[in-house]
């Protein structure tokens, strides 16, 4: 009887959304009032969710409001106007968190860089002249860019220069957390290496490797693998590449720790490189097997038994990498038949084999579920968090999937409008993890519960959420997320569900966070907007250099810096020069390392980018 009532109150929100959806004029309104009528219709079903946990057949209760929030969503996109969603699945108990500029940095930080790009225009349409003065509307004061990093808040003497800290908040870490305390007190040595276009980041299980699959070679129209071997000891672990012998950019990719293997994808097949044997390194990846998996094209797993694992649409192909065929000793015997073409042009750099074909086949419970991404559940053996892929599904959800219990869905976890880009999870915490979505917020959730149990607004209706990582030192939740237009990686404190600081990401933009738990590191892959797929800079002036920055200075420069030979800075970069207390721009794409420890050596930076006011190429 529970669930009958329930199913009936959802049928009543399911009614309401029907006939919001053919009201125009209601659509009109609500857009004036920023969606809150159409977001709060899919908080009534969140609600009714939160309410229900403990109703029988809650399942199935849960599967029907599922669907009743994909459709809405999908409609929302398709034909509601609506760019971005707002949040509809926070509470008062599990609350949305507001990514508000950091109070140390002024009041309106964010919003004074946006008007001051836009004022002549603004100006202009307001009947002014098209200048850059700032003149408020009445009643209202003018915002203004924050204070020099000189002024602002800094936790410890080896705080490092290429952070900034909101100051009213009372962190969870402590003296009696050495470890947590360094990462909250951002004393790290930060460092850095240049790559091709990073898609995202892949570290293994016990942290040894970490592989980085990118766009590279004319116009990033080959797959490119980076790899590095984190048990090295350098102050950024040695650099190995692959040209990944793949004919189309390899989108997925998957690591198995004991035999030492990096598996990545394109469409149609699946090739492994091993970095080394028992204790030794290879001097040059070897590349070990081929897979032909032109039936499945998702995400990649290894289960345990050494079963290699490829999701479809409605399956997954499953290869036994104890029996399966290898390209022999020095990684050039052909696997399972050689193709050719009559462009040989084509196949310059492709390795031509077929491939293996697929052991058996692994059937899902749902023909029509079709994971995009995935990530293996925290304490739940052979299960996998997966979210889809919506334009071809219409599917928002993540759900567990059983790969060992007949491909069923054991669970959903409901509150996304938008496409998860990243899911996340830490031994620190058997049931927790986080995603990154394209609607702009990162959820962290306890995967005993269906909704988020917070919701952090990282995009504020302006940009998708790209990354996200979740860590715990000294057993203190925390996570950290990118930002693509706010060019900065941020720390937050999920026990005092506030933001901490940011970390430099040199006026790049976060494709991906990586968290080694071992050395107590986050890497971030970023790219750089200002360069071209021919490796040309662009929209570049010269930089305005702090006084307390420039090598050349006597200290008697005015506030405001002074421009000389030498630097320059991206004329639409989010930050000002003196936003941090090192003047750094990437110029390139860039994989960045912060290290956190006890006693930093702070001299460690990342070295000033090659960029150019004059449009030239890098490679």
């Amino acid at each position: 009887m529970a669930f009958n009532f329930n199913l009936a109150r959802l049928r009543e929100i399911e009614k309401k959304l029907d006939e919001y959806k053919v009201n125009e004029q209601a659509q009109s309104e609500d857009a004036e009032n920023g969606d809150k009528y159409f977001s709060g219709l899919l908080g009534d079903v969140c609600n009714l969710v939160r309410d229900a946990t403990v109703a029988p057949d809650f399942q199935d209760l849960l599967a029907q409001a599922d669907r009743v929030i994909n459709d809405a969503v999908a409609w929302a996109y398709d034909e509601g106007d609506v760019e971005f969603m707002r949040s509809f699945a926070h509470s008062d108990s599990n609350p949305e968190v507001d990514a508000t500029p950091l109070s140390s940095m002024g009041d309106g930080v964010h919003a004074y860089g946006d008007i001051k790009r836009f004022l002549p225009i603004i100006n202009m349409l307001m009947g002014r002249e098209a200048t850059d003065e700032f003149i408020p509307p009445p009643g209202k004061a003018m915002p203004r860019p924050p204070d020099p990093w000189a002024q602002s808040v800094k936790p410890h003497p080896s705080t490092t220069r290429l952070s900034r800290f909101k100051g009213d908040v009372s962190v969870s870490a402590t003296s009696d957390t050495p470890t947590a305390n360094a990462v909250y007190e951002a004393r790290c040595e930060v460092t850095s290496m240049n790559i091709n276009l990073p898609i995202h980041l892949t570290i293994s299980s016990n942290n040894s490797c970490l592989a980085v699959p990118c766009m590279g070679g004319w116009k990033n129209r080959s797959p490119v693998l980076h790899y590095y071997l984190l048990d090295d000891s350098t102050d950024f672990p040695e650099e190995y590449t692959v040209e990944v012998g793949l004919a189309e950019i390899a989108y997925h990719s998957a690591i198995d720790e004991p035999p030492k293997l990096i598996f990545v994808a394109d469409d149609e097949r699946v090739k492994s490189y091993a970095w080394g044997s028992q204790d030794k390194v290879h001097k040059k990846p070897l590349p070990t097997h081929t897979m032909d998996s032109a039936d499945w094209k998702g995400p990649l797993t290894v289960l345990s038994g050494g079963r290699f694992i490829r999701a479809g649409k409605g399956s997954a192909g499953v290869w036994s990498l104890d029996t399966l065929q290898t390209h022999g000793p020095r990684g050039k015997d052909i696997i399972g038949g050689e193709f050719g073409t009559e462009d040989e042009d084509e196949l310059e750099n492709v390795e031509p084999s077929f491939g293996s074909k697929a052991d058996s086949t692994l059937a899902f419970a749902d023909p029509e579920f079709s994971p995009s991404i995935w990530r293996t559940h925290p304490s739940l053996a052979g299960t996998m968090l997966c979210g889809q892929n919506p334009q071809e599904t219409r599917q928002y959800s993540c759900v567990s999937l059983d790969l060992e219990g007949g491909g069923r869905i054991v669970t959903r976890y409901l509150g996304h409008g938008g496409e998860i880009d990243a899911i996340r999870t830490s031994a620190g915490d058997p049931n927790a993890f986080v995603t990154a979505c394209s609607d702009g917020y990162a959820r962290y959730f306890d995967g005993r519960q269906p909704l988020p149990a917070l919701t952090f607004d990282i995009g504020r209706r302006t940009e998708e959420c790209p990354a996200v990582e979740i860590a715990h030192p000294d057993g203190i939740p925390t996570m950290f997320t990118g930002a693509m237009r706010h060019q900065c990686v941020k720390l937050w404190d999920l026990r005092a569900k506030s933001a901490v600081y940011e970390l430099s990401t040199g006026n790049n933009a976060v494709a991906s966070l990586a968290w080694d738990t071992t050395r107590n590191t986050l890497y971030a892959a970023t790219e750089c907007h200002y360069v071209d797929r021919m490796g040309r800079h662009n929209g570049y002036r010269r930089a305005k250099v702090p006084a307390d920055q420039n090598p050349e200075s006597d200290g008697d420069e005015d506030d405001d810096g002074e421009e000389y030979e030498g630097r320059c800075w991206p004329e639409q970069a989010y930050h000002d020069e003196n936003y941090f207390g090192y003047l750094f721009d990437a110029g390139e794409h860039i994989i960045l390392r912060y290290s956190f420890k006890e006693n930093p050596d702070t001299s460690f930076l990342p070295p000033y980018g090659n960029a150019s006011m004059n449009s030239r190429m890098y490679w």
